[in-house]
Order: structure tokens, then sequence, then C-alpha cells
């Protein structure tokens, strides 16, 4: 019984795994290349494969309105956690790679404006065309679905036939070629259907052959099976299972689960329940488990479950969109980043061991939250809303991201995130904010180091880039599902490649910031002055110490603690002046006074 579906989706060519029955969808793979079209799983080696059309020419002549005709079509591989994509075939070694199916080791596909169906080893050697048609203007000869039966030796493909021009065939031969004869001339080639609307993927389920089509109703646009004919015999009229699609395409038969899976250009995957052989299909139109919003293509089915844990951290906005964010943390930077997560109708649950910290917080999101939304010219029913969570609990219940902002220290980091850990349902993204500790150094209490990465915000939503980086183990899916999403809440991740204290900016801020320091520490100038000289020429609205300031100076001064931690050759005045400020309470614009006064604030 099937636990999740692999689709491939044509416009973000992307390859979706949609886990079973609810319908979730998590990308795999994001990167399918041009016009994903036909898709296998093979579940021993924990791979899928699948074919792409490559490129098209917009022709609105041409049948779909594009011209598939140049030859830059290929076959691929992926693991299926996501990682080591590869060629079986690379593009351009076939012209448009169609319907695909694997057995015993061996990819078969059909090539429709290649007018051929051929095979592979999954390792790319003893590549063998089968079949071998000429092109002709109706697109009689074009082969599209394709599906194998070892068992008893036979290759079976659809050739589609014109557009709603109700003269689609399938066909069958043996799998090898007769001794003494080519591909494009075989002898044992049996026309099966003739005259069906417009025929695409095949399968085989026992002793019958389901199919799609995709032409005019009401035979077209269907789920259709038959029972596979004896040798010499034509095929019986088909049992229309499921009509009503909108240009039915893949199709992956649960012979377990009673279902067979189809995916349309309409966007949809839908469930069709498989009706006994003596009994009528049921009428009504077929239940729809997803709906992706773009042209859907090739399915296939994944039995194991130990293969679905690999990918859990992948995401697509539309996944996480009505599923809460927690904020540890309500201080400065907690509450701004609470802010951007409710800017998108979403639910913010900040938790905070100061119950009036997190309550000034969500009245800070709740006031700042329509400048924010006019600013970005939305509407006020994209509004989210924040709420105080009283317990650690509370906050991470359904989430599906938690952003630790608790003070730059190790020794309150370590012991929290294994209280997340503990507490955080699977699937929950782990981030801390922390502005210069990476990730790995707070991770020894979280179990599945696979969830957790750096998530740095600046000052949101003045400054609203972040930095993303791996804690040495982090899910590549994760990594990616935030660098699509974050954008969505008005966010801008950036990644650093490998670790790197301090991330990029940060990095480049620091020296600034420590100069500045620095210079003033030892008596060369005012923080007036440099301020000054930074607005004038780099015209900037804040210089280094306005901005350390709005930070929080027992913030900077934490963060300089880390570096010199790392770095003893680094000066001492910058680390010593900021400490007076501290000592002295003096902590920028949350104590109303730092470098500068802030009366009222």
């Amino acid at each position: 019984m099937f636990k999740a579906l692999v689709v491939l989706a044509v416009r973000s060519r992307t390859i979706y795994r949609i886990s079973l029955p609810d319908g979730r969808v998590q990308t795999l793979h994001d990167a399918a290349g041009p016009a994903p079209d036909g898709v296998a799983v093979d579940e021993a080696d924990g791979r899928a494969y699948w074919t792409t059309m490559g490129a098209g020419r917009r022709m609105p002549a041409a049948d779909d309105g594009f011209d598939f005709s140049s030859r830059n079509g290929g076959v691929h591989s992926v693991s299926l956690d996501g990682t080591d994509a590869t060629d079986v075939l690379a593009a351009g070694e076939i012209t448009t790679g169609k319907q695909l199916t694997l057995a015993d080791g061996v990819l078969y596909w059909s090539d429709r404006e290649g007018c051929r169906v051929s095979c592979v080893r999954v390792d790319g050697t003893d590549r063998t065309d089968l079949v071998v048609n000429t092109l002709d203007d109706e697109w009689l000869n074009a082969c599209v679905g394709v599906a194998v039966d070892t068992a008893r030796g036979h290759l079976y493909w659809s050739q589609k036939g014109p557009a709603d021009g109700g003269k689609g065939r399938i066909l069958r031969a043996g799998l090898r070629i007769p001794e003494g004869e080519t591909a494009d001339a075989r002898s044992d080639v049996e026309v099966l259907w003739d005259g069906l609307p417009e025929p695409i993927d095949l399968e085989i389920a026992g002793d019958t052959l389901y199919w799609t089509d995709r032409g005019a109703p009401p035979e077209g646009n269907t789920l259709n099976r038959a029972p596979l004919p004896p040798a010499g015999a034509a095929g019986e009229p088909p049992q229309i299972l499921a009509s009503g699609f909108h240009e039915a395409i893949g199709l992956a038969v649960d012979q377990d689960a009673g279902i067979t899976y189809v995916t349309d250009l309409g966007g949809r995957i839908c469930a069709v329940p498989i009706p006994a052989d003596d009994a009528t299909p049921d009428p009504a139109p077929p239940r729809v488990i997803a709906h992706l919003a773009e042209p859907l293509t090739g399915v296939a089915g994944i039995e194991s479950e130990a293969l679905l844990q690999a990918v859990r951290y992948t995401y697509t906005f539309e996944d996480v969109r009505q599923r809460p964010v927690a904020v540890i943390g309500a201080g400065t930077l907690g509450r701004r980043i609470a802010l951007m997560f409710a800017s998108r109708g979403g639910t913010v649950a900040i938790h905070d061991p100061s119950t009036e910290q997190a309550a000034a917080a969500v009245e800070f999101v709740a006031t700042q939250l329509p400048e924010l939304l006019d600013s970005r010219g939305v509407a006020d029913t994209e509004a989210g809303v924040a709420r105080v969570a009283p317990s650690l609990i509370e906050a991470l219940d359904d989430a599906w991201l938690v952003v630790e902002a608790v003070p730059e220290r190790l020794e309150i980091k370590i012991p929290l995130w294994g209280e997340i850990d503990a507490a955080a349902p699977e699937g929950t993204i782990f981030a801390t904010n922390s502005s210069s500790y990476a990730s790995r150094l707070m991770s020894e209490r979280v179990r599945d180091k696979s969830r957790l990465c750096n998530m740095h915000f600046y000052m949101p939503p003045r400054s609203n880039a972040v930095d993303l980086m791996s804690d040495g183990e982090t899910d590549r899916g994760l990594l990616d599902s935030l660098h699509r999403i974050l954008p969505e809440f008005g966010i801008h991740p950036f990644e650093a490649r490998k670790e790197s204290t301090g991330f990029v900016f940060n990095r480049i801020w620091a020296a600034i910031k420590r100069e500045s320091l620095q210079v003033v520490a030892e008596g060369v100038a005012s923080h007036e002055d440099v301020d000054g000289m930074f607005k004038v020429n780099w015209r900037m609205p804040r210089g280094p110490f306005q901005m350390m300031d709005a930070v929080g100076l027992d913030v900077v001064l934490d963060i300089e603690n880390h570096y010199a931690a790392e770095n003893p050759h680094l000066p001492e005045g910058p680390r010593e002046l900021l400490r007076a400020y501290v000592e002295a309470g003096k902590l920028g614009m949350k104590t109303g006074e730092g470098f500068y006064t802030y009366p009222g604030d």
C-alpha cells in the first residue's frame, strides 16, 4: 500500500512528495529540468527516476502549443532523500522523454517527437531502441505511454494521435526485437485498441491494463481499464473508471489499497477507487487529495515507510501558511521576528520567561503590523496575530518553525534547545537567531541535528535580510525550503556556505563596529562624530553607535566577548567601553539611554 506519491510539476520543474492519505505536499527536488514528464521509483535503491521533454519553443500550430522537436530531453535520477541528483542520460541524448517505467533494473520510456520506445539500464548502459516510427503530420506515430509485462515478455505503448482527434492507439510487441529484425521494422507489433480519443500513460496491474486519456469527453479526460488481450486478439472495449479530469496524464495503481491515483494538467492529484471486475464504477467525480495549482505529469507510488523520513523537513509555503511559528524570547529582536511572521495571515506564538515581556511583544506586533502591511501595499486581510504562549509546549504546538531569540550565551541556549527538542512536534524546523554562535555549538541536546540551523535576523522590518547556516548536518531540503518560504514573509535569506562566526554580513559589520568603538575608546573622536561621518559620506540614516543602541549594548558586548574568545588578539578597548555602559545600566534604546539618550522611549 502506498505511503506517499512522487509527482512531477511542469512549470516549477519540481518533484513533489505527497503524503498519503492526508495529501501533505513536500518538495523532494526543485531542479528537475525543463518539462519533467515520466517518473518511476526504485525502492530497493531508494531512488526516483524521471524523464524531461526539454525546453519547448512556443508554436501555436504545434501540439500543445509548443514545439519539442529539438533534441534536448533526458533521463535523470535523484535519491529519495532529495540528494545526489544525477543524469542517466544527459539533456540532449533523447528528443522528448515521456512516460517512464522501471523493471528489473531497466528503464523504459516513450519519446514523443522521437517517435520511439527505448530502454536503458539505471546506470546508463545498454541503451536500446525497441520501437522506432516515422514522424507524421497527424502525430499518429508519436509514442507517449509505456508499460512492461515482464512475466509475459510484452511491451505496451500508446500513440496518442492528434489532440482530441479520436485516432489514438495502444500497441503491443515483445520485449525483445525478433531475431533478424530492427526496431523500425518489427513483425510482432499488434494494435490492441484503435480510435481512442487521446491515450496517454499506461500501467499494468495483474491481468489488467489501465490508462489515462486526455482527449475529448465523454470517452476522453478519463481513467480507463481493460483486460490484457490474448495473443492475436484486439482489446475489449475499455471500462471508464472516472471522468471529469482537467486533461488526465499520469497514473499509479495501488492494488493493495484499491485506488488508482491520477494527475492532470489542472494541477490536481485524484484518488479513484478500483471497483471489482463486474462492478459499476462510481459516477461521482474523482476525489482530489491535493491541488498544486500548476500542471502535473508523472506520478509513482512509494510503499516503504522508511524511505519517507529523510525529507520530512522539506516544505512549501502552502504547507505552512496555516500553521503557527513559535518565537522563544520576546526581546528587541524576538518581537520583530514575530512581526515578520505575522505578516502573512498566520499565528505567531511568543514565549518568554517574563509574561510581561511576552505581552509587550504581542502589543508591539499588533501596533506595528498595520504599518508593515501598508508599506507592502497589501490589504489588512494579510494580517496575522501574535499571542502569548504561557509554556514552551503551548508555543510549539503544531509549529512548523521555532526561532530561538534568547540572550547570546551558550549556557542559556544549550539547555533551552534540549527543552525545545523534547517538546517540539516531529517535523518542526529548529532555528537559532544567534548573532555569532554557530548552531553546531548549541546542538548537543538536539537528537536530530538535521532539523537545526542558524537563522540570524538583523533589525526587521527595516533590515530584513537573514543569514542561514547549517549546523554541519542540516537537511539540505530544510535549507532549500527556507530559501523558498521566507520571502513570502518579506524576509530575504542569504546562506553562509560554510561555518563562519558572524556569517557573512556580521563579520564585515563586526570589523566596522569594533574599529568605531576603538576610535572612541582611544579618544580620537566622539561617537557623534563617527555617526555623523557615516551619515554624510555613505548617506546612512543611522551610524554605528545608533545601530548598537538599537540592538542593545549588552547584546553587542556578548557578541564581542564571543569574538574575543575565538580571537584573543582582538583589542580590549571596544569591550572595555561597552562594559562601562552595560555596568551603568545604559543598554541603549531599551533602557532609554546608551550612547545616546532616548527621552520617553
